[in-house]
């Protein structure tokens, strides 16, 4: 089977774009991978951790707030103002954007987290939130029954700092699980890398192999015969017709074969015709091959083309002159970026100054974008330049507002011949007369725009002109963002200072709250021991009877068996309504009415007359509700100064 050259070409450039493919195939498979880890490191895992990092913080700093609480009896504290906004913003804040990373996460991790929510705010969030109403004024700090309540659910092993506890140990393994996936996410990505260098090579080494056989075959069955070819086009480049080819092949190169035979008969007809014409002989007679035959119809429009010489070679010299007018242009513009790459100001200066002059121009002005807002990004003057002198001007235009703001915002060059008479003054900010063209070109470099340069001169631009300024205009867009770099560099440089400073300000500020708080534990211990004499202050000097729900005696202290002369065996387990005498006290106040305001937690005073052994006593004493962990009113205490026989 014999192929034509395109064929033959056609093949083997197939084989290796389909080489290509395959390769880019598994390189983009290979890059999508890459980029499903990196983004679930990123916008998951990293984010996930740091926030749940922050919770653990949080949880604990609100079990030390909630302690200084109970020492602090200023109403407006800071600790107590941090507090409340802990509860009331920071942690619902923390949450929601926890629950926002969620839908992310396994259902394990869901339920986790579902789960450490519900025990900060119905558990340990309902105890602090309890403690801070307890404690809300003066007189609530100078109550020894509150503080006798509040103050155990404080203590290192109270109820709230084993509640944080717990639920920072839950949190912890929650980081450190959201820790272990992202390493295994890393090292993922790094054996992807590793196996995708492995590919290139692979491919490299494939494509080379298919670029040497088709260069074998090409060897053999296109370059020797075309190296025929080539000789005998030589020889007919050197003027020498007397040969002709004798290839015989059914594909292109038989055809050239052939062509050349034609070219040379047609060659040796055209030579006599152009001996003729050398001689001067314009009127000489030609026959032309066909009304293709390029080379004779040359011939014939000879004599048109001679006259016509003079006036196309000023042309070319025209163009020539405008093309060595840009290069050098571009050199000359190149040396004064670089050479004033370092300050804005002197750098829109000199390209602008330069720049004017070199176009013949007589007005301009620079744009450069002010981002350093990001909610209101505007286009700033940085440089102006009419009439051979620097104008210090402030000048800010919005976006997309005027003839430059629109060039910005389109990103594409703006050329005007027909000027309002009043546009410099309202728009371009230029001054002077009207001029009779403006150019406005975007500052762009990789379809990034940086800002807009405006000129205007009282002469119309030339195409050649307003292609150099493009081509400028893409230097000094590079340089502005070089500059940016630079300046956002040194910005986060000066950032990173102010930021170590502010760091080392808040260690010795740690320090000294360290301090503080190491005192405010030695104050609390000093206040255990005085509560722990306070109450056995109580049962050496009072009469102590605790009550169940159901007002059964539960427990009598020793003053109590002394005082009625009878055991604690015979006082327990009786009700407490049995031993009332009657059904009113003494001051005739409802006993119903006093049980239901027990239950409803409130403390009860009573002048009670009992009636034990056939002997009534009249006793004036406090019921006071007490309360389990869970909030839960469990029993009663009853205490008495004196009891009396009536």
């Amino acid at each position: 089977m014999k192929l034509t050259i395109n064929q033959k070409l056609g093949s083997g450039f197939g084989i290796i774009i389909l080489a290509v493919l395959i390769s880019l195939y598994l390189n983009n498979r290979t890059g999508r991978k890459y980029q499903e880890l990196q983004n679930k490191i990123m916008t998951v895992l990293t984010p996930s951790r740091d926030n749940l990092t922050q919770l653990s913080d949080m949880i604990a700093t609100s079990t030390i707030l909630t302690r200084d609480w109970s020492f602090n009896a200023e109403n407006e504290s800071d600790d107590k103002i941090a507090l409340k906004r802990l509860h009331q913003t920071d942690f619902p804040n923390l949450r929601d954007s926890l629950i926002s990373l969620s839908p992310y996460w396994t259902d394990d991790e869901k339920s986790t987290l579902q789960n450490i929510s519900v025990a900060i705010e119905d558990t340990l969030f309902a105890k602090q939130r309890y403690v801070m109403e307890q404690l809300n004024n003066m007189d609530a700090y100078n109550d020894i029954l509150v503080k006798v309540e509040i103050d155990p659910m404080l203590e290192k092993r109270g109820e709230i700092p084993l509640i944080t506890q717990e639920i920072n140990n839950r949190l912890g393994l929650l980081i450190y699980d959201f820790n272990q996936q992202a390493q295994i996410a890393q090292n993922q990505i790094t054996a992807d890398f590793t196996g995708f260098q492995r590919l290139i090579i692979i491919t490299n080494i494939i494509l080379i192999i298919i670029v040497l056989i088709s260069a074998t075959y090409s060897q053999f069955s296109i370059v020797q015969p075309l190296k025929k070819i080539d000789l005998l086009i030589g020889r007919l480049a050197r003027g020498n017709l007397s040969e002709k080819s004798n290839i015989k092949q059914n594909d292109e190169i038989g055809m050239i074969a052939t062509s050349v035979n034609t070219l040379i008969d047609g060659l040796r007809s055209t030579t006599n015709f152009a001996n003729e014409i050398g001689k001067g002989h314009l009127d000489a007679s030609f026959q032309t091959l066909s009304d293709d035959d390029i080379l004779g119809n040359s011939l014939l429009n000879m004599r048109a083309s001679l006259q016509r010489a003079d006036t196309e070679e000023q042309k070319r010299k025209e163009e020539d002159d405008r093309r060595n007018w840009a290069a050098q242009g571009l050199a000359r513009f190149a040396e004064i970026l670089r050479n004033n790459n370092t300050d804005m100001e002197i750098m829109t200066h000199e390209v602008l100054y330069s720049l004017v002059r070199y176009i013949e121009a007589n007005q301009g002005g620079i744009f450069v974008l002010n981002d350093s807002d990001p909610q209101h990004k505007y286009l700033e003057m940085r440089s102006c330049y009419a009439y051979d002198r620097k104008k210090f001007v402030e000048k800010q235009i919005e976006i997309g507002e005027g003839m430059v703001g629109t060039c910005f915002q389109e990103g594409e060059t703006i050329y005007m011949t027909e000027v309002p008479h009043d546009y410099v003054e309202i728009t371009s900010g230029l001054g002077g007369d009207t001029p009779t063209a403006i150019l406005i070109v975007p500052l762009k470099v990789n379809e990034e725009v940086f800002g807009v340069l405006e000129l205007a001169a009282f002469i119309e631009f030339q195409p050649y002109i307003k292609e150099f300024v493009e081509k400028i205009s893409e230097s000094i867009a590079s340089t502005i963002s070089s500059l940016k770099v630079s300046e956002r560099t040194s910005m986060l440089l000066n950032q990173a200072k102010i930021q170590a400073q502010e760091m080392s300000e808040q260690e010795e500020e740690l320090r000294q709250n360290m301090e503080e708080l190491q005192a405010t534990q030695e104050e609390w211990s000093r206040k255990e021991e005085e509560y722990e004499s306070f109450r056995n202050a109580i049962e050496e000097a009072m009469l102590v009877i605790e009550l169940s729900t159901d007002f059964e005696l539960l427990r009598v202290n020793k003053n109590v068996v002394k005082k009625l002369g009878i055991s604690e065996n015979e006082l327990l387990h009786n009700r407490y309504t049995d031993i009332l005498s009657g059904d009113k006290d003494v001051t005739g106040q409802d006993y119903r009415q006093v049980w239901q305001r027990l239950r409803q937690g409130e403390v009860q005073e009573t002048t009670d007359q009992l009636s034990i052994r056939g002997k009534t006593y009249i006793c004036h004493q406090l019921f006071m509700p007490r309360r389990n962990n869970y909030r839960e009113i469990y029993k009663y205490l009853c205490i008495t100064a004196e009891i009396r026989q009536a």
